[in-house]
């Protein structure tokens, strides 16, 4: 969700669509029409979704409090956040736990 790659990323010979920021915008587009009444918004994820909520959270409720009669309280609920372990400083680590994770998420045929 911190990503809005025009194109895919190349890894070791897999395609990664990064293109998750566009996912938040269009979460805070679709409420606005209906938010200004609200009195609070909960914001809520689990495993990745949750860990989506840590990163976002203030984001999303600047761009709620943007919206024209919107005077609600925007709350955040990470039931639980997947974060792949990497060495400090070295993203480039995370990215083969990130395609490992994926595989493991993969549906049942």
């Amino acid at each position: 969700f911190s990503s809005n790659r025009s194109h895919p990323l190349q890894v070791s010979g897999r395609v990664l669509h990064m293109t998750g920021a566009s996912a938040i915008t269009s979460l805070v587009a679709s409420l606005a029409p209906n938010i200004s009444s609200a009195k609070r918004v909960l914001v809520a994820g689990s495993a990745s979704g949750g860990l989506a909520v840590l990163l976002h959270i203030d984001a999303i409720a600047l761009a709620l409090r943007s919206v024209p009669g919107f005077k609600g309280d925007v709350v955040g609920l990470s039931d639980s956040a997947f974060i792949p372990h990497s060495v400090a400083g070295s993203p480039t680590h995370a990215v083969p736990r990130f395609i490992a994770a994926h595989e493991l998420w993969q549906p049942v045929r």
